[in-house]
Order: structure tokens, then sequence, then C-alpha cells
């Protein structure tokens, strides 16, 4: 049977997950998150996006940085910091 999936938060998509099995799992992404996934399985997520309040990312590669590296505060969700 088929399901439509809705993302409320952030998802990483397993790369031993292929595509034509989520092809054959879902009829509609409704995406209001953020969803990691690999290349391959990134045009079946956009064939099946209906709604996209949220972001379709690939995963980075280990000799790409991000900005957030540079400040190991940034990477912390949900902390609030307090200047003296």
């Amino acid at each position: 049977s088929q399901y439509t999936l809705v993302i409320l938060d952030h998802v990483r998509d397993h790369s031993d997950v292929t595509p034509d099995s989520l092809a054959k799992r879902f009829v509609k992404i409704h995406n209001f998150a953020k969803v990691t996934c690999a290349p391959e399985q990134m045009g079946i997520f956009h064939a099946r996006l209906d709604i996209n309040k949220g972001s379709l990312t690939t995963p980075k590669l280990k000799e790409e940085k991000s900005d957030t590296e540079s400040d190991p505060y940034e990477r912390i969700g949900n902390v609030g910091t307090l200047k003296l």
C-alpha cells in the first residue's frame, strides 16, 4: 500500500534505501522541515513532493566544511547563550 509522508522534523534517509522502494511506498510527500538524502533518492523526493515548505539537501562530503565548524556553539540546537 502507498502512503503520504508528512515530514515535520529533520529526516535523514539511509543510503541503503533504494529509490524504487521509496517510489513504491510513498504517493505524496509533504515537507515542512529538512530532508537529507542521497543524490540517487533526490529525484523521487522531487517527483513525490506535494508541499515543500522545507529544504532538500544531500549529505556534505568530509572535505567540505560548514560555516558552523569554526564556532562550536553554533552547532548546539535549542540552547540560548548569555553574554556577561
